[in-house]
């Protein structure tokens, strides 16, 4: 499984969440080998402590760290043995563009393939460098790269985006959805030791113009209670953090805004829950992974209608809002700034049913796994 980014990384977000939890849940029944870089998203140096070119023994998997670019990743697949090549992406070029090349011309095995876009083919993802996506999609059509390929979808969104972006049939496009994190948290009445005001608003996601934080600080603009706004995550994107910072001024006095740096996967869930609202208005989200531990984490998710999370209001554990109304974005943290403690403790529970109805899906979608991996091997 050649993957450009893997533990101890973090910074990728979502794709290495998706990956591990695939890996952890599923490791009795299939043998999983990732080859990946031996640096986190954006960091000059390697992990510590990490021999590259070396199989490592982490939870579920076995990985290899490479140094180099596609040569490395190609050399080391054909060294691999495998029956499945199971790649991440559509556009990464030394991860998945080159090894299906290399197997086109038969330079490493014609095993089966099966690729995850991972909410590439989104709209919101898909206008993004698109002068350069546009042509290879083009490109790939024309030559066949991707006919022998199984697909991977995570929704039925997604499989129409996939079928409308590269003109597949759709026969060729299998479903499982990502596995979240089997995790729900309790926490009583904690609800009640907070103070009613400021609204706890946290933001937890890459700082790239896909995650939307320029939109999030947009709304706060328009927002008239008091709130404190929170942000974790990895600068991904230098200019567009300069933008944010360049906006911040402007944000009015009844809100407070920190940026708090990245954290692990591991600290997610037990850094949102000492939130009152988790707040993300992306432009596209495959899953959001970061959605789903807050629910885990007790708190409601106000997010953009680019997420499979929809109905959230109606079930009573978030909202789900057209990505271009700012105003109606700004009306409801209004909404839950004035809420009771009673009223927060009562959406509280609704939240951790929810997580807890997740959680018992997953069993479903674990098994939706070993089909696509055993009709691939057939195929």
């Amino acid at each position: 499984m050649p993957l450009a980014h893997y533990r101890p990384g973090f910074k990728a977000g979502g794709p290495i969440q998706s990956i591990e939890n695939l890996v952890t849940n599923l490791s009795d029944d299939f043998d999983f080998r990732i080859i990946t870089r031996n640096h986190d998203l954006g960091d000059p140096t390697p992990f510590d402590g990490v021999t590259v070119d070396e199989w490592h023994q982490l939870p579920g998997c076995q990985v290899l760290y490479v140094s180099g670019g596609a040569r490395a990743v190609l050399h080391h697949i054909k060294r691999t043995k495998f029956d499945i090549l199971y790649l991440n992406s559509f556009f990464d070029p030394a991860f998945t563009i080159m090894p299906l090349v290399a197997r086109h011309l038969g330079l490493i095995a014609k095993k089966p393939v099966i690729l995850a876009p991972r909410g590439e083919f989104s709209p919101g993802a898909l206008t993004l460098k698109s002068w350069k996506k546009s042509p290879f999609l083009l490109f790939a059509r024309l030559f066949g790269l991707y006919r022998p390929v199984l697909w991977h979808s995570t929704s039925n969104e997604e499989k129409a985006y996939i079928v409308r972006a590269t003109g597949i049939h759709q026969d060729a496009v299998r479903q499982a959805g990502n596995i979240p994190k089997m995790i729900t948290r309790r926490q009583g009445d904690a609800v009640n030791d907070r103070p009613a005001l400021p609204l706890r608003i946290v933001f937890v996601a890459r700082i790239s113009r896909i995650k939307n934080l320029l939109g999030a600080l947009s709304v706060l603009k328009r927002v008239q209670s008091a709130v404190t706004f929170d942000i974790f995550g990895p600068k991904e994107d230098a200019d567009y953090w300069r933008r944010c910072e360049d906006m911040l001024p402007s944000l009015p006095s009844n809100v407070t805004c920190r940026y708090q740096g990245a954290i692990s996967s591991a600290e997610v869930i037990s850094t949102i829950e000492k939130y009152d609202l988790f707040f993300l208005p992306t432009q596209g989200e495959n899953f959001g992974h970061s959605i789903a531990e807050s629910f885990a984490a007790g708190v409601p998710a106000l997010v953009s209608d680019r997420t499979p999370w929809r109905n959230l209001e109606q079930d009573g554990i978030g909202a789900d809002i057209a990505l271009e109304d700012e105003k109606a974005f700004a009306r409801y943290i209004d909404r839950k700034a004035g809420e009771s403690r009673e009223e927060r403790r009562a959406t509280k529970q609704k939240v951790q049913a929810y997580a807890e109805k997740i959680a018992r899906q997953a069993s479903q979608v674990l098994e939706d796994y070993r089909t696509l991996f055993q009709e691939s091997l057939r195929r």
